[in-house]
């Protein structure tokens, strides 16, 4: 189907799906076609609170492999993620699968950088679902999520189990779903991961 041979996938074009294992393809499939050494899965978040905050704002998500900073100094990385054509934008989704939220398709094995709204909106709770066709086998995803609110505590949870801060290994052979870094530091002014 793809020309790429077995294993591999076709997906609507968005622009932080356009991965170096994958070719912008208009004129056939109106979409992206991916290799066999990627997956590409789906990703929902949604349930957001205060939902009034959320309700129709889009969910922007850009490239942030390292690689893409190499060689950038401060100012041209901070132009960079500045830059509103680096994103994608998804379409809030009030009545459909998940209700309330956005779902997209993201090419595994890279970093994403996400926000809500134009410049970001602090979120008090988010759920986060992947794909039922999720396998163990499949490389990771990491997402950098930035806030600025303050905040007492931070918890993520997997089927109703607390994951513990600072989880992110260095090893992403280690990774797990829910594995995290906050960096909850109140005077610096702008938090990630």
């Amino acid at each position: 189907m793809t020309n790429k041979g077995k294993n591999t996938w076709a997906t609507p074009y968005y622009l932080h799906n356009l991965q170096p294992e994958c070719t912008k393809d208009l004129v056939l499939y109106d979409g992206i076609t991916c290799d066999s050494t990627v997956q590409v899965r789906r990703v929902a978040f949604w349930a957001a609170t205060p939902s009034y905050l959320f309700s129709g704002m889009g969910f922007k998500i850009m490239k942030n492999d390292d690689n893409l900073f190499a060689g950038m100094d401060e100012a041209a990385k901070t132009a960079h993620i500045k830059t509103k054509s680096n994103f994608s934008t998804i379409i809030f989704k009030p009545k459909l699968d998940p209700v309330k939220g956005w779902a997209t398709p993201f090419v595994t094995g890279h970093k994403y950088r996400i926000h809500f709204g134009m410049t970001g909106i602090n979120f008090e709770n988010l759920r986060v679902t992947s794909s039922e066709r999720w396998e163990e086998t499949d490389k990771n995803i990491h997402f950098t999520h930035n806030f600025t609110d303050v905040r007492a505590a931070i918890e993520v949870k997997r089927d109703g189990k607390v994951i513990l801060n600072n989880t992110i290994g260095k090893e992403e052979s280690s990774w797990e779903m829910g594995h995290n870094n906050v960096r909850n530091i109140t005077d610096l002014g702008s938090k990630e991961e």
